[in-house]
């Protein structure tokens, strides 16, 4: 199968997990800086109530100007919801 991802206008990834640091989000935002800006991520997972790390997430985002091109999300429990 191909992809053809360089004639894509804009390409969605999305992290569907538990915002902790043992499952390195930090790692994948910062590893936005080296994608082309059409790359978007959409990070599900995060608490109403952010915890620190999360916290922390939300800010090396606005740190890396990455605030259009990475967004944080709630938590997605059904999966239906996932699929959209």
């Amino acid at each position: 199968m191909t992809y053809k991802l360089k004639e894509k206008e804009e390409i969605n990834l999305g992290i569907f997990s538990r915002i902790i640091p043992g499952k390195l989000t930090h790692i994948v935002i910062n590893t936005m800086t080296l994608l082309d800006e059409k790359y978007k991520l959409n990070i599900y997972g995060f608490e109403q109530q952010p915890t620190e790390y999360q916290h922390d997430l939300m800010k090396m985002i606005r740190h890396l100007k990455l605030e259009k091109r990475v967004t944080c999300k709630e938590k997605v429990t059904d999966y239906n919801s996932r699929k959209k």
